[in-house]
């Protein structure tokens, strides 16, 4: 996981801190990179992939189907419970799905937007700067946006530092 930077100090911070980064089934079934990245905690948000390491990690694992009209944010509070407690530990979390680009990207992206209260293009643009790739589909994309009008609702405003 490359290392945040820059404008969005805290977020780039969290990021860093938790190694919140979005990953492949590749990635987590790689021990030497998971080791040389640190990861504590896995977060498998694949649908039928088995976690490889069950000594050495912490896993979650969630099936979320990788369809437009699955209702990414209603895994939210599951997943930010379990990568808040790695957080509390000094953990790093590797959040992890088949490819690597749609579910594992909008998880970590609804993370952040909740947590450092950034609005979804300051989370997005952070997330894509540690992993080009990512690209969570049109239907996840559009739950993100209404998640980010919630959070505004809800907390009055956002932390983004542009």
């Amino acid at each position: 996981a490359r290392r945040a930077a820059g404008p969005l100090g805290a977020a780039g911070r969290a990021v860093q801190r938790v190694a919140l980064s979005s990953g492949s089934q590749d990635a987590a079934h790689d021990l030497e990179t998971l080791r040389k990245h640190k990861v504590t905690h896995i977060l498998n948000v694949a649908y039928g992939v088995q976690n490889a390491f069950l000594n050495d990690f912490i896993y979650k694992t969630i099936s979320i189907l990788d369809l437009p009209e699955t209702d990414i944010t209603s895994y939210f509070p599951e997943c930010f419970e379990f990568i808040e407690k790695a957080k509390i530990q000094d953990g790093v979390v590797l959040v992890h799905c088949n490819a690597g680009v749609s579910r594992a990207a909008a998880i970590v992206i609804g993370f952040l937007m909740n947590s450092e209260r950034l609005s979804f293009a300051s989370a997005f643009s952070l997330v894509k700067s540690a992993r080009p790739s990512i690209c969570p589909n049109p239907g996840f994309m559009e739950q993100l946006h209404k998640y980010q009008e919630q959070n505004i609702k809800a907390n009055g405003s956002i932390n983004d530092h542009d």
